[in-house]
């Protein structure tokens, strides 16, 4: 996985957290990971994204909170 460029959050947030995840999981959350400038990310709310957020969430329980 890797992240190009930098990130522009643009809603308040009072921490951020960063977690390594493993490299095996990749193919099944690829959608979420950009290889382009995105100002806003991937949604946890999106149901789009559902299944992705699901496999994450295996790694991140409190996720969603």
């Amino acid at each position: 996985m890797h992240l190009q460029g930098y990130k522009v959050v643009y809603q308040t947030v009072e921490n951020i957290e960063y977690k390594i995840l493993p490299k095996n999981i990749y193919e099944d959350i690829r959608r979420l990971v950009f290889t382009s400038f995105t100002a806003e990310g991937k949604s946890v709310h999106n149901n789009y994204y559902e299944n992705e957020w699901k496999i994450i969430a295996q790694f991140i329980p409190k996720l969603t909170e």
